[in-house]
């Protein structure tokens, strides 16, 4: 008695229409990676994701405009740019949140919700720092 094999040929067809491996894989009841291996077995060549800043980079920039609030240079607006939503938390801390597009230009940011800034993340990749930064 050995394991039936699954046919993926419907996974390879959900991926290249645009399915992402995280949508497939429950589906066939495995993870991401074991779907990942079986597409490139079968020759379909895997997307890579956009580009995102390394944390390194995320950390500084993030450290320069948490700074520039503290000081007083920047204030934190307490509704979102994009919804008009406003809020604030249990912990007294408005639900807005600080986007940066451009990682080279740390103290440019949009001020959206997480809704919001989920929805830019969707459609949007943001600019990489150049080298040397």
């Amino acid at each position: 008695m050995g394991r039936r094999k699954k046919d993926y040929s419907e996974a390879v067809r959900m991926y290249e229409a645009g399915a992402s491996t995280c949508d497939i894989a429950p589906l066939y009841g495995v993870k991401t990676c074991t779907i990942s291996r079986t597409l490139k077995r079968r020759g379909v060549v895997i997307r890579k994701r956009p580009y995102t800043a390394s944390r390194s980079i995320r950390r500084k920039t993030n450290y320069i405009l948490h700074r520039a609030i503290a000081k007083g240079l920047i204030e934190r607006p307490s509704t979102c740019e994009s919804c008009n939503i406003s809020g604030v938390g249990k912990n007294g801390r408005a639900f807005i949140d600080a986007h940066h597009h451009d990682y080279n230009k740390p103290l440019d940011v949009m001020w959206l919700c997480a809704k919001c800034h989920y929805k830019w993340h969707l459609n949007n990749v943001a600019i990489p720092p150049k080298e040397g930064s």
